[in-house]
């Protein structure tokens, strides 16, 4: 067992975001799906531009072969398997730790 927590929220700030135009890593015919250190869920991270992505990733050893762009976020994330854990604009801080906005479903839309 490992001895690094799993990842826990630090905010109750809910806002409305549009994820239209934001990237993500594409490997093998499907999304590249990350792992987090402490649990056994699968992360989607999504990114504003292509430079962030191609800035983070590297960073934590994650391997793509292209980049995908979201047309319509709604039914983007409505047809991802609700054990997938969608998460924006990941970064890493200035203690080495990862932080992210995550993606609330609800009733199809993305708040």
């Amino acid at each position: 067992m490992s001895d690094i927590p799993p990842p826990q929220r630090v905010s109750d700030e809910i806002r409305e975001d549009n994820l239209t135009g934001y990237v993500f890593p594409w490997a093998n015919d499907r999304p590249v799906l990350a792992k987090m250190a402490g649990n056994d869920l699968s992360y989607l991270l999504l990114f504003a531009t292509a430079d962030k992505l191609s800035e983070f990733l590297p960073k934590c050893g994650i391997e793509y072969q292209s980049i995908k762009q979201i047309d319509n976020p709604v039914e983007f994330i409505d047809n991802l398997p609700k054990d997938i854990v969608v998460v924006y604009d990941p970064y890493m801080t200035n203690r080495g730790t990862v932080r992210w906005v995550q993606v609330l479903r609800k009733l199809g839309d993305i708040i």
